[in-house]
């Protein structure tokens, strides 16, 4: 952690006086670019905002593509977005969800999982794993969800997972998952979302198929202290160094076939 912590303060001393919405980290490899003010966020206290966790979703994709995973694809925090407007204005349209997903040039039936980051009310960050083969979205919130606000992610995301099956009639389960770390405060939801979107993405990981992977297996797996007064602050820390870099810097769990 020390390194983290000097490159973290090196980046801190290198960046003043420059405008807060000019980029301050460029990655032209992944397309990405934070701003002086959105860097900051990832200070302690502070709320993360969707230029920060789109950056990291870059990252999580790229190791997985590197590496061949099949764990997950992370989309990004405006695609859930786009459905949720669609459903308020009744205007739902497949045809622009698959365009979406060819200008990504991703294909999700390689994936066990499909993540989709939930910006709430503006106010709260979590997401939701889709599980096309068991037919289940899995609510990952590290405050809790009440069913009938999950039912209501449901029922933003059901129409694209119909289509994207091929099938309107499959009765698709909604399941909130209670046993992942409880955030302790008011502003860690978005962090929990990035540690636990690339913690399910690399944990129990396999290269050989999707038969092997066990969503619950997964997310039962997700695992670190809320209570240590030092995981905000060290996790945010090594986010930063990441995003510096442009490379995750935690090692892949394969499992064991």
């Amino acid at each position: 952690m020390d390194f983290i912590q000097s490159k973290f303060h090196q980046k801190q001393q290198n960046r003043r006086g420059s405008a807060d919405e000019s980029p301050i980290i460029s990655n032209e490899r992944l397309n990405y670019e934070i701003s002086r003010s959105s860097f900051e966020r990832l200070q302690p206290g502070r709320w993360l905002n969707d230029e920060v966790i789109n950056a990291y979703i870059k990252l999580i994709n790229d190791r997985t593509a590197q590496k061949s995973l099949t764990n997950a694809y992370v989309m990004n925090t405006f695609f859930y977005t786009m459905l949720e407007e669609m459903a308020k204005r009744g205007d739902y349209s497949f045809a622009k969800i698959e365009r979406c997903l060819r200008r990504q040039k991703v294909d999700l039936k390689a994936y066990a999982l499909t993540l989709i980051p939930v910006n709430l009310t503006h106010s709260h960050w979590l997401f939701l794993a889709v599980d096309f083969k068991a037919w289940t979205v899995y609510v990952i919130d590290s405050i809790g969800c009440a069913q009938e606000l999950a039912q209501g992610y449901l029922d933003v995301v059901r129409p694209f997972l119909n289509d994207f099956q091929g099938n309107s009639s499959i009765e698709w389960t909604i399941e909130v998952t209670q046993s992942i770390p409880k955030q302790l405060n008011g502003f860690d939801c978005g962090l929990c979302t990035c540690v636990n979107m690339e913690l399910l993405s690399r944990t129990n990981a396999s290269q050989t198929g999707l038969m092997f992977f066990d969503t619950r297996k997964a997310i039962g797996s997700i695992r670190y202290d809320m209570g240590d007064h030092m995981f905000s602050e060290d996790a945010r820390k090594r986010v930063a160094v990441e995003l510096m870099f442009g490379e995750l810097l935690t090692s892949v769990e394969q499992q064991q076939q």
